[in-house]
């Protein structure tokens, strides 16, 4: 009925910091996800900067659906799939939340998970800020005792996508909406919301997609956006993420920026 009839209150989260980070982590991030009624105990004035950023990465609700994967299995649900089709371009997140005092290893098949049988997924990690490997067919990953890993996961084409942003824990399904690819002149765009004076990056897959390897020629935003003096700049690839391209982008107030994106072959 979550959702329906009212949205359920799952007690206030906290990221004080007498509290492990990573508990901090696991608790806010399991609301955000779940979509629930989000409240904060703490007195928020008195947070460092890193506690803050807990908060600022699992608001606002997403409003897509969440569901507990494994919740015939375990007392305590560790995955999760957050789900939002209401786009043209499908966006998929894997919560995993260890409960546990111990390292466990929490996984399924991709039928079972939700996703689209028969297809491979780039998969991004977003508290570790890295790409996390791909899959088809099952997947399987190490969550840390009483921590969480939150994954995005986006099924693999012939031309690059846009697997993960750096506002949200949802990565895209707040922010990004319009996301196009267009065949014939090589470009993908979208629009993002950006928050004022928050730095902002989109993270790129399938640079070298089995068919064609693919190189970013330029990246833009409308006329508009640079009017108003949103900035726009790539990064050179980093070190074990080939085939990934991480492109920065940062206003000074909050505002729907268009941006496009140009490659090659």
């Amino acid at each position: 009925m979550h959702g329906r009839f009212w949205w359920n209150d799952p007690d206030p989260c906290y990221v004080r910091p007498s509290i492990p980070l990573n508990h901090a982590r696991l608790i806010t991030s399991w609301v955000g996800l779940s979509g629930q009624f989000n409240l904060n105990s703490d007195w928020i004035p008195g947070l460092p900067p890193e506690r803050l950023e807990l908060l600022k990465r699992t608001m606002p609700a997403h409003r897509a659906v969440a569901r507990p994967v494994d919740y015939f299995d375990s007392v305590m649900p560790g995955i999760w799939l957050i789900t939002d089709s209401r786009q043209l371009v499908r966006r998929d997140v894997l919560g995993l939340f260890n409960w546990d005092s111990a390292d466990r290893s929490l996984g399924c098949s991709s039928v079972k998970a939700g996703l689209l049988a028969g297809r491979s997924y780039y998969t991004y990690d977003f508290w570790a800020d890295a790409p996390a490997g791909s899959f088809s067919g099952d997947f399987q990953f190490t969550v840390p005792a009483q921590s969480c890993r939150v994954i995005a996961v986006r099924a693999a084409a012939d031309h690059p996508v846009l697997v993960s942003t750096s506002r949200h824990v949802t990565q895209g399904i707040v922010d990004v909406t319009d996301e196009t690819w267009s065949a014939g002149s090589a470009v993908l765009s979208a629009t993002s919301q950006l928050v004022g004076n928050d730095p902002y990056q989109l993270r790129i897959a399938g640079l070298r997609a089995a068919a064609k390897k693919w190189k970013l020629k330029s990246a833009s935003v409308s006329a508009a956006d640079t009017a108003a003096g949103v900035e726009i700049l790539p990064e050179p690839e980093r070190p074990g993420e080939e085939g990934w391209q991480r492109v920065n982008m940062r206003s000074s107030a909050g505002r729907a920026v268009r941006w496009t994106l140009r490659f090659s072959n």
